[in-house]
C-alpha cells in the first residue's frame, strides 16, 4: 500500500495484494499527516489493483480517522476490479459517511480523476459541486 500526492487536494492510495489492519492503519496515518497539514478539503484516489482480499483478524474497527478526517475529505474515488466493487463500498461505508464515495473500473480512470477535480474546480469557485 503507498500513498502519494496527485495534486494540491487529492492524495492518491495504492492498494495491492493482501490488506492487513496494520497496512491500513499505516495508511490511514500517513494520510492523516498529509491531512493535518493542509488548510482546505481534499479529495482521495483509491487505485486498487492486483487485490487479494482482507486479512482476517486484527484491529478492523478503529474508526477515528473517519471520526477526525471525514469532515475534511470531499469525495473519495474508488478504481478497481468489478468483482470488488460491493466489499469495497462496505468496506469504506458508502451510504454511512458524509462525504461522496464512488467506483470507478480500471478502465474508468480518468473518469475518477475527473470527477475528483470536478470538486475541486466546485470548491475553488465556492459553490457546491
Amino acid at each position: 500500500m503507498g500513498i502519494d500526492r496527485a495534486g494540491e487536494g487529492i492524495v492518491v492510495v495504492k492498494v495491492s495484494g493482501r490488506l492487513t489492519a496494520a497496512d491500513w492503519r499505516a495508511a490511514q496515518e500517513s494520510a492523516a499527516d498529509w491531512l493535518s497539514a493542509i488548510d482546505r478539503n481534499a479529495n482521495i484516489l483509491v487505485i486498487v489493483d492486483n487485490f487479494l482480499g482482507w486479512d482476517r483478524g486484527g484491529q478492523w474497527e478503529d474508526t477515528s480517522f473517519q471520526s477526525r478526517f471525514d469532515k475534511q475529505i470531499d469525495r473519495l474515488a474508488i478504481v478497481g476490479e468489478k468483482k470488488w466493487e460491493d466489499l469495497v463500498l462496505m468496506f469504506v461505508g458508502k451510504g454511512l459517511r458524509r462525504l461522496e464515495i464512488e467506483y470507478f473500473l480500471p478502465t474508468e480512470i480518468e473518469r475518477a480523476k475527473a470527477w475528483l477535480q470536478a470538486s475541486e474546480r466546485s470548491a475553488a469557485e465556492g459553490r457546491p459541486s
